[in-house]
């Protein structure tokens, strides 16, 4: 989802560093929003099978670790 998202209403873009070559590639903040809030909304699906620590972990780590990495780079 964030391809199309960024593609279309993407207007502030960033550099983001390949891992382990010297290419870089070009997000969009507007597609980085969208993995975030599409991985809220897994987290918030699956709440059911988590307990309330587990939960509140997952969702203070996963959506930002989600927005911060992606093929074929990893930001850092």
């Amino acid at each position: 989802m964030a391809e199309p998202v960024g593609v279309r209403f993407g207007r502030r873009t960033y550099d983001v560093p390949a891992w382990r070559t010297d290419r870089t590639y070009v997000w969009t903040l507007e597609g980085s929003d969208c993995v975030f809030l599409i991985a809220v909304a897994v987290l918030l699906v699956f709440r059911g099978s988590f307990t309330n620590t587990q939960f509140m972990v997952a969702l203070a780590t996963i959506p930002s670790l989600v927005r911060r990495s992606g093929p074929p780079s990893i930001a850092f």
